[in-house]
């Protein structure tokens, strides 16, 4: 079929364009400077810097819906049973690490989660991990490893061409910083004013969840990381103390009660019951292991995002008043729970949960006490 009108010439469009071969559907912006399609979504389909096969190629992904992308396999892997049988924090992160690759553009302004993966090579994604971990070596790794279980589940299925996967000789980032870890009298002063500020009337200024300072204690007194604070329910309450459920292989165990400890689990406990009391008709779970202990104003299970986001409040507004002096994640209650566990690193590594003594040496930070040599 033959298309309409022939296009008129624009000087604006680049030179290295021939605008007789311009695909149809593809239009150029002159005042973005962008080559976009009228019936895809999102509107915009290269930068000015694309070649004329990069144009051809584009849209006809475009038309057949990011058939043989990182997106349309990722969608792929998310309906099989390898994916059914991934941890739910596993997925998370496999879904976190493909919306890192949608906000990640090219040089043509193209995600990087829209190209064809039978493209990718190891020089490509070398550079991607280099780019992203420039600021966050951290988000890079994780990139990474998804890449690599991506790329050989697709071969391994059929969904992409059977080759040496591009992504398994990348050079994973260095975290050449080490965690900011704050010390014991200001991890104090920061859950007092946590405690304060949860205090003030919700929406008004200066004021925090009441929930946090309790969790925060939580996850130093347990060593717990938030997402298993979160996670929290109240069939782990026994007699003898609170039973954790750790991740990424910990081993489980139960943190004895001390009046801190108490004192933070009651009152998540009665932050709960003011929530649930005030919406009209709220079913409450029967079983305990159904009722999680942290919930949000709509009495619904916090979310890890939310954590997130109030502990990132927090923290700022600590800078804010003077309390920090310098910004901390969440993470470092665990370190600096950890750290403070009196004992030999055998009773430090039983109460962590950490099935391999090397990982005393990332969350220890406390310089043990010697006797000088020659002295029995």
């Amino acid at each position: 079929m033959k298309r309409g009108r022939p296009r008129k010439y624009d000087d604006t469009i680049p030179a290295h364009i021939d605008q007789r071969k311009i695909p149809d559907g593809v239009y150029w912006d002159a005042r973005d400077r962008i080559w976009y399609n009228r019936l895809s979504q999102p509107r915009r389909l290269a930068g000015p810097k694309a070649s004329l096969a990069d144009l051809h190629r584009l849209i006809e992904l475009r038309r057949n819906g990011d058939a043989g992308t990182i997106r349309s396999l990722h969608a792929k892997f998310c309906g099989s049973d390898v994916w059914k049988h991934l941890s739910k924090s596993t997925q998370d992160d496999y879904d976190y690490c493909l919306q890192v690759l949608e906000r990640q553009k090219t040089r043509h302004g193209q995600p990087v989660a829209a190209l064809e993966v039978d493209r990718l090579s190891r020089v490509l994604i070398q550079r991607l991990v280099s780019l992203i971990g420039a600021e966050h070596p951290s988000k890079a790794a994780h990139v990474l490893r998804y890449l690599r279980r991506l790329i050989k589940w697709g071969m391994q299925h059929g969904e992409c061409a059977e080759r040496e996967n591009p992504a398994a000789a990348v050079d994973a980032p260095k975290e050449l910083r080490a965690p900011t870890i704050p010390d014991k009298a200001t991890m104090r002063g920061y859950i007092t004013f946590l405690r304060a500020h949860g205090a003030i009337q919700t929406r008004r200024k200066g004021s925090l969840p009441p929930y946090l300072w309790a969790l925060t204690e939580i996850a130093y007194r347990c060593r717990l990381r938030g997402v298993e604070v979160v996670n929290l329910t109240d069939d782990l309450e026994t007699k003898e103390g609170l039973r954790t459920e750790r991740r990424k292989g910990s081993r489980d165990n139960i943190v004895a009660w001390c009046p801190e400890l108490r004192e933070a689990w009651d009152a998540l406990h009665e932050w709960r019951r003011e929530v649930w009391a005030r919406i009209p008709g709220f079913v409450i779970p029967i079983q305990a292991s159904r009722r999680v202990l942290v919930v949000n104003q709509a009495g619904q299970p916090l979310q890890r995002e939310a954590l997130k986001s109030a502990w990132d409040r927090g923290v700022r507004l600590a800078l804010a008043e003077g309390v920090l002096q310098k910004r901390f994640g969440m993470h470092a209650m665990k370190h600096r729970g950890v750290s403070d566990t009196a004992g030999t690193r055998d009773v430090k590594q039983q109460a962590s949960g950490h099935k391999e003594a090397r990982m005393l040496d990332v969350y220890d930070h406390e310089l043990p006490l010697v006797k000088p040599a020659g002295i029995d």
